[in-house]
């Protein structure tokens, strides 16, 4: 499951093949004795469903308002990433993706990404929730 998730994050092909062999090995392991691979079958489940990630860029730390909602939908199974001017360089060297992802002159801004595509910025988290669930 961490393999899969440094490639959903990083893109980088070393982490695919590293998960790859690991969910090849465990595919077989899993068929003789299911009930004892629960956490393989979690870990398969995160490779052949969307991988979603929420990207806030901002400049004034993490929103009150992604801290409410996150309090109240825990984002099981999905990353959310806050890029502030203090953390940008090291989030682009851990997740290239967001390198590209300009900072806001002020307030912030919102990226619901697929797979390391990011969607049209949105000014708001209540916009994003109507694009889709995080």
């Amino acid at each position: 499951l961490v393999l899969c998730s440094l490639w959903n994050l990083t893109g980088e092909e070393k982490w695919q093949e590293a998960a790859q062999q690991q969910l090849e090995f465990l595919a077989g392991a899993c068929e003789e004795y299911p009930a004892g691979h629960s956490f393989a079958l979690l870990a398969m489940e995160d490779v052949l469903h969307p991988h979603r990630e929420l990207l806030c860029a901002t400049r004034d730390g993490v929103p009150q308002v992604l801290r409410r909602y996150l309090d109240e939908n825990p984002a099981y199974g999905r990353s959310v990433l806050v890029k502030t001017p203090e953390n940008a360089d090291l989030l682009a060297q851990l997740a290239p993706f967001t390198k590209e992802i300009p900072l806001p002159s002020q307030g912030s801004v919102y990226y619901l990404c697929e797979n390391g595509s990011c969607q049209k910025p949105q000014e708001s988290l209540e916009d994003v929730l109507k694009l889709g669930k995080i």
